[in-house]
């Protein structure tokens, strides 16, 4: 279950963060052409993929600054000089409740590009991304292809 967790956050932080950013491609990495090519993607499969894209990203905009306030408000919580400790929990949980928000917007672009994609193809995804981490050398970008 930890194994199956951990890959679950490999794969959020694969969609998310920057499986094509280092490539100047914005973390779209549905635009570069040999990787289109590679996984068969048609004009439409790329059009969903943007659509679904543009969608999850300004939820996920929106949802990161609820946590940076909801964090911001802890922090600032915790360090009044009149401490109390029922506000700070319930602070806490706000930011738990945030964080998890944006951790859901995060799956459900993944469950939209394995829905968009198709089993095939989202594998084919999946041992891209694995080979190349396997080749990622500390400090260095490399090209996705």
């Amino acid at each position: 279950m930890k194994a199956y967790c951990a890959f679950l956050a490999a794969i959020l932080v694969f969609f998310t963060a920057g499986f094509a950013r280092a490539d100047n491609y914005g973390g779209r990495w549905w635009r570069i052409p040999r990787l289109v090519e590679r996984l068969n993607l048609t004009s439409s499969q790329v059009e969903s993929l943007e659509k679904s894209f543009h969608r999850a990203r300004l939820n996920m905009i929106k949802l990161k600054s609820r946590v940076e306030a909801e964090q911001f408000e802890l922090e600032s919580m915790l360090e009044a000089e009149n401490f109390e400790e029922a506000a700070a929990m319930a602070q806490y949980r706000k930011l738990e409740k945030a964080r998890t928000e944006l951790g859901v917007e995060r799956f459900r672009f993944l469950v939209d590009v394995r829905k968009i994609l198709g089993r095939k193809a989202f594998q084919e995804l999946m041992q891209i991304k694995r080979l190349r981490e396997q080749r990622k050398v500390p400090g260095k970008k490399r090209p996705l292809e």
